[in-house]
Parts: structure tokens; sequence; C-alpha cells
């Protein structure tokens, strides 16, 4: 916590960024959590700018992890590229490919 003179000569508790982080992430006890809502209440800019900046932080952290757990879950499936596959059995099978004349009728 960080005390400073407000505009109007008052003492303000001001909370540091680690509590911050806590509060925006619901793990303040409610008796650190009342204090807070009441700062913030009171219209400190700097406060309510760091409050909502790390809740779009903390949005933008549990999409991620989300995303991730999405294609951690996604199994790719096997691609076998036939291209490959035709032309080397057909080399195997026929090592000396003949080319036949066109037929005269």
């Amino acid at each position: 916590m960080v005390l400073c003179l407000a505009k109007r000569q008052e003492l303000m508790k001001h909370f540091e960024l680690a509590e911050w982080t806590d509060f925006v992430r619901g793990l303040v006890e409610k008796s650190a959590r009342l204090p807070m809502e009441h700062h913030l209440a009171s219209g400190c800019r700097k406060c309510r700018h760091t409050a909502d900046l790390l809740r779009k932080l903390v949005t933008a952290a549990y999409a991620l992890r989300c995303a991730r757990a999405v294609f951690l879950l996604q199994q790719p499936e096997k691609i076998q590229i036939l291209c490959q596959r035709a032309c080397s059995t057909t080399v195997s099978a026929n090592p000396c490919p003949q080319v036949s004349a066109p037929s005269s009728a």
C-alpha cells in the first residue's frame, strides 16, 4: 500500500500492483476487498485505470488458457500423401516402364 496526498490535501491510500492483481482475480478476502472498492469509488483515476487494465489482462489470459486447452485435446489426423504413395508403388512394381507405340488401325 502506498500513501500520497490527493488534490484535496487528504492522505489517500493507494494499493500495490500485486494487490490490484489479486483484487481483479477475486483472490482478495472480503476484509481487504471493501477498502479497495471504496478507494475505486472515491474516484482515484490512477487506480481505476490499473484495475481496468488488469481486468482486461486477466480476461485475455483466461481466453488464452481456454484456447490452449481446446487445441491440446484435439489430435491431428494422420495424412498420407497419395501421390508419393502411388508413385512409389508404381516404380517398385515395374522398375522399367515400357512405352507402347500407337496402333495403326
